[in-house]
């Protein structure tokens, strides 16, 4: 990860947690714990958006695409050897 990506968590980590508890703080103790609470949850939110935005938006989660897959098809079978479905084994005794 880059500098600038890493500061950009680093602020984004503060400002969800630091700045809504600090906030929820002061209100709680105006007498407003609702709105403190509800101020503190969209800031923890925001925070979370933000790194999702930043760390797992940019990651390629998709499984195989579908030249992946046709090339599969083409590779030899691995059970070749194995007798198939309705063959007679013949024991060696």
């Amino acid at each position: 990860m880059d500098r600038s990506k890493r500061a950009i968590s680093a602020f984004i980590l503060v400002g969800a947690i630091a700045v809504p508890g600090v906030i929820n703080y002061f209100l709680a103790q105006s007498g407003l714990s609702t709105l403190g609470t509800i101020v503190w949850v969209l800031g923890y939110g925001a925070g979370v958006l933000g790194l999702w935005y930043v760390w797992l938006r940019p990651l390629d989660l998709s499984g195989p695409g579908e030249s992946d897959l046709r090339d599969a098809d083409e590779r030899p079978n691995d059970r070749s050897n194995r007798p198939q479905q309705g063959d007679s084994v013949a024991n060696d005794e």
